[in-house]
């Protein structure tokens, strides 16, 4: 939202900010599978993502993808996505998450992520501030 009459650098900042918002909304995410593979998915598709013996498993709800790679790398490139960890093992969503409990987290599909007592209040924070309409 502009006032008139509109300054240049004023326009400029707003472009710059919507382009931005476009590229990070519409970016793809290359998944490399155990088999080979290479997949281009879209960020908002991935509901959780679950380490377990240094295998990387992507989840869509639709379909589930294994990888070979290291949680902190994924959850380092996930961050602007809304895409937070909850559990050692776990990296989730916000953008599905339907109720957070005590322990664990549920998704709008039904499916139950497990939360972590020492990463609890960092996840309230970030799904409060998510739910505000801030990027976490």
């Amino acid at each position: 939202f502009l006032l008139k009459p509109v300054r240049d650098e004023d326009f400029r900042k707003d472009f710059e900010r919507a382009v931005k918002k476009y590229r990070r909304d519409h970016e793809k995410y290359v998944i490399r599978t155990a088999e080979g593979e290479v997949i281009l998915i879209s960020h908002s598709a991935i509901r959780y993502i679950e380490n377990y013996n240094r295998h990387i498993h992507i989840n869509t709800g639709k379909k589930k993808y294994d990888c070979i790679g290291r949680m902190t790398e994924v959850e380092n490139e996930m961050k602007e996505y809304n895409i937070i960890r909850c559990h050692q093992g776990f990296l989730v969503n916000m953008g599905y998450i339907r109720r957070i409990g005590k322990d664990s987290i549920t998704l709008d599909s039904g499916d139950s992520i497990p939360m972590s007592k020492r990463m609890r209040n960092d996840v309230m924070d970030k799904f409060n501030l998510y739910c505000a309409g801030y990027r976490v």
